[in-house]
């Protein structure tokens, strides 16, 4: 699935080498919307199911930082983190079957000497996610507010391949998911309304007008755009 922006990233079986050792773990199977806060002594591996990762700055923005599916590790930066600068939340959005590992086992030299593969894919996902941040960063330092409204509505369309969809997501929704400020979002959905693109946005129906013109919007390239 390809997304506009780090906000809808999405990792996918890149850690599925680590249900060779399963039997280490102990398991949890948890309903949708569960969450887990902060430091942890353990890191946990998706085996069902999906978990977003929600970020707060020190200033109290909040935003999806990006989506982990089955077969992949979490709670696993925070291993090598004692203190960190946000305060983050995972978040199940579907029933999902997790196993949990203690934070000594990838201290653990004799573990370390008998599975070099996982420390390997450990480090390449550790990396994946880094990159992410970055990006985050970067678009952060550079967003404009209705281009990135824009690429959000963008990706919401190519996943239900309808311009006339239910998003099941609100305005305020909307600018929590990117944070932005409620008032910035509003502003932004209004002159695309005003400009034609966008007919009725709310939780239960999307409707996008001229599907091009979105589209020419997502791009950051502001002097080409057409009046």
């Amino acid at each position: 699935m390809e997304d506009f922006g780090a906000s809808n990233f999405h990792l996918h079986e890149v850690n599925s080498i680590w249900r060779n050792v399963l039997h280490l773990g102990t398991q949890q199977k948890v309903p949708k919307h569960f969450s887990w806060y902060g430091q942890a002594d353990t890191f946990s591996f998706i085996d069902q199911g999906c978990v977003r990762l929600e970020c707060i700055s020190p200033s109290g923005r909040q935003r999806i930082a990006f989506f982990m599916g089955s077969g992949c590790l979490f709670r696993d930066i925070s291993m090598f983190s004692e203190e960190i600068n946000f305060a983050s939340t995972l978040i199940t959005t579907e029933e999902s079957t997790v196993y949990h590992f203690p934070r000594s086992l990838i201290f653990d030299n004799k573990f370390i000497c008998e599975h070099p593969e996982l420390m390997s894919n450990l480090l390449f996902s550790l990396s994946k996610k880094g990159g992410v941040f970055f990006a985050l960063l970067a678009e952060a330092s550079e967003q404009v507010p209705d281009e990135v409204v824009c690429r959000y509505i963008e990706t919401l369309a190519k996943k239900h391949n309808s311009n006339i969809f239910s998003p099941n997501i609100s305005q305020v929704d909307l600018a929590l998911n990117l944070g932005m400020h409620r008032s910035t979002v509003c502003r932004v959905i209004k002159s695309l309304r005003t400009a034609g693109i966008l007919g009725t946005f709310s939780r239960h129906q999307l409707e996008i007008l001229d599907r091009e013109k979105l589209q020419k919007y997502c791009i950051r390239h502001p002097q080409k755009r057409g009046s």
